[in-house]
């Protein structure tokens, strides 16, 4: 056995919960951003995203 097998496992930083909560708010703002931006990257004539 390796020494560092004996430890414990260290803390997690976020609960479960605020984990998923960051999740959900993450993909909903993705979301948001692709529904209000998408128009613009499907424009050739448009060059400001290039």
């Amino acid at each position: 056995m390796f020494p560092g097998m004996l430890r414990e496992a260290p803390k997690e930083p976020l609960s479960p919960k605020w984990r998923l909560v960051l999740r959900v708010v993450g993909f909903v703002g993705v979301c948001v951003l692709i529904a209000k931006c998408a128009d613009l990257a499907d424009m050739p004539e448009n060059n400001r995203l290039s």
